[in-house]
């Protein structure tokens, strides 16, 4: 049931609703009312960040991202979500400084620590890269893409064999993740179907 005079509260509620239904036009308009009643609601600023993400609005989105942390500097979630944003922004000192900012809120926080790993990946620090993604496996061992992303570090390191070993792991969590399945016959190929 609505009221006829929400608070910013029920605004927020409902605004949430809206953005899991894909509607982030109208959940920003809630959003909005919500802050001009409480302009330091930093739940409602952290969802219309993600709205306003969710629409590719990334400059506004990281203002309200910006403003999270400044209200809550213990919120990690906001922190993980300026990284994103930095990292499709394409500034990745930017982006590290956030994960990790992130991650020594929340060491549990396994999203930040996998995209931290990620673009370690993409600039072949294999050794970075391989602690990131050893640390959320140890976290979410049913996660076939870090493992396949852990396996791509050990290879690169040449350790072929336990390369393979995580593939095979990883093909057993989720025996149609493709680019595990690639990796493993890339590995086979030079190795032989047994290995070393």
């Amino acid at each position: 049931m609505f009221s006829l005079f929400p608070d910013s509260g029920e605004l927020v509620s409902r605004a949430r609703v809206l953005y899991r239904d894909l509607c982030p036009n109208t959940a920003v308009s809630l959003l909005n009312r919500a802050l001009r009643m409480d302009g330091e609601n930093v739940e409602a600023l952290f969802l219309r960040g993600c709205c306003y993400s969710q629409m590719s609005d990334y400059p506004a989105a990281l203002e309200d991202f910006e403003r999270c942390t400044r209200l809550d500097c213990a919120f990690p979630e906001a922190f993980l979500e300026k990284g994103n944003i930095h990292q499709f922004m394409g500034d990745r000192e930017k982006a590290v400084e956030a994960y990790e900012r992130a991650q020594a809120i929340d060491p549990y926080m396994t999203h930040a620590v996998y995209n931290l790993g990620s673009m370690y990946l993409e600039q072949d620090d294999f050794s970075s890269a391989r602690d990131c993604f050893l640390r959320v496996a140890q976290l979410r061992p049913w996660d076939a893409d870090c493992l396949n992303n852990l396996a791509v570090c050990y290879a690169s390191a040449g350790e072929l064999q336990t390369a393979r070993d995580i593939l095979e792991k990883a093909l057993s969590v989720n025996r149609y993740h493709e680019d595990a399945r690639v990796n493993l016959s890339l590995i086979e190929k030079q190795t032989g179907p047994c290995g070393r």
